[in-house]
């Protein structure tokens, strides 16, 4: 049994209706669209349709040099509500290595300040397996150029029966899962 009071969903035609409301809340926000795929314009079903396509075909191929496969889904409560995204990058580009890291993930601003941000970390964390590093600057506050990482988690050793525990309000992993800061 499942206790997160979020779920991941892989995009679907069915979200559309959502997925409009929520990007629009976000750009009414004016903060940071996160993770990437939330930036692209999305004006119609058939929109979205194309979207959805798009991170489908990103799970298994590398359609751009510059991009890497990548796996994304939207978050949703338990009472169906999309109050975030998140994506899982199965493998870094030097780009990535340097601004992004293997999750990204955001939350939509009316959905703030209730755990979710940490919630959706651990739940990508539960679908990842082998090594990987999560990046330790926030994307949320208001549209900047892209910027380094302030530093790194580089979370070793998942199991999908390991679960993360969170020590304080900034998302610190706690002893179950080897942590190393890279600054």
């Amino acid at each position: 049994m499942n206790d997160s009071p979020l779920y991941l969903a892989k995009p679907d035609l069915v979200h559309y209706e959502a997925y409009r409301a929520m990007r629009e809340e976000w750009l009414a926000d004016g903060s940071q669209l996160s993770p990437w795929f939330l930036n692209l314009p999305v004006g119609s079903v058939e929109d979205f349709a194309r979207l959805v396509k798009q991170l489908n075909d990103a799970q298994f191929a590398n359609a751009d040099p510059g991009y890497c496969t990548t796996t994304s889904y939207l978050v949703f409560d338990r009472a169906g509500t999309l109050v975030g995204a998140s994506s899982l990058r199965h493998y870094l580009t030097l780009e990535g290595i340097r601004y992004f890291g293997h999750i990204g993930y955001g939350i939509r601003p009316g959905q703030r300040r209730k755990g979710y941000a940490k919630e959706v970390l651990r739940l990508m964390l539960a679908e990842a397996t082998g090594s990987f590093w999560v990046p330790t600057t926030p994307t949320w506050g208001p549209v900047k150029p892209s910027r380094p990482a302030a530093g790194y988690w580089k979370i070793s050793s998942l199991t999908p029966r390991t679960k993360p525990s969170w020590s304080n309000a900034t998302g610190s992993i706690s002893s179950q899962i080897k942590k190393e800061v890279i600054p």
